[in-house]
């Protein structure tokens, strides 16, 4: 129903102070006003047949998810541009996704994979006010991808401890979940496997 939540996991505020919600397990985004009125909500689109994420790693689906639902997308990651545009990093279909200030889906990146571009179940997801910079938390391929306004990936940044070299100088992190980008284009990433922030 309309204002219940399962497992949300993530939330962002537009500067009119309305509220929009990863309501992850219900595989939907839903919106409130400053109040927290129910406004309105939207699924995230099938995922194809074999590029999902958890399923088809083998792992176990949760248990309310049936047969129709396995098909959709987990919202994880929400975020928002200075035109209230709605950005979605989805967990289960290993992509994410921009959204009109009304819910129309605009377009789609990212596919499941470890190559440049490419995504294992994104959780976070922060951009600039102009929607320019598109951050991605790659949080299975332990790294942060940034995108330009059409999707396409501009720089990759970040590698799980095990695969540095001893003395190399490249950012630790061992799946990364959320992102927040400020006034100033500083990025703030929680990591979360390891014990600091970067």
């Amino acid at each position: 129903l309309p204002g219940r939540f399962s497992h949300p996991s993530g939330v962002a505020v537009d500067a009119a102070g309305g509220i929009y919600v990863a309501d992850t397990q219900n595989r939907r985004v839903q919106v409130f006003s400053s109040t927290g009125a129910f406004s309105f909500q939207f699924d995230l689109p099938p995922i194809a047949p074999g590029l999902g994420g958890d399923d088809d790693a083998g792992k176990k689906n949760d248990k309310d998810d049936d047969a129709a639902g396995a098909a959709l997308g987990k919202p994880f990651g929400i975020s928002l541009d200075g035109a209230g545009n709605i950005y979605v990093a989805d967990k289960e279909g290993d992509r994410a996704l921009k959204y009109s200030p009304e819910g129309t889906l605009l377009f789609t990146f990212g596919a499941k994979g470890p190559g440049r571009g490419q995504l294992e179940e994104p959780r976070g997801i922060a951009v600039d006010p102009e929607g320019d910079c598109i951050l991605v938390a790659d949080s299975e391929n332990h790294r942060v991808q940034k995108y330009d306004r059409f999707g396409n990936v501009s720089l990759v940044f970040g590698r799980k401890k095990e695969e540095i070299a001893p003395g190399n100088e490249l950012v630790l992190l061992h799946k990364p979940t959320g992102l927040f980008l400020d006034s100033l284009g500083n990025l703030f990433v929680a990591d979360r496997n390891e014990d600091i922030d970067v």
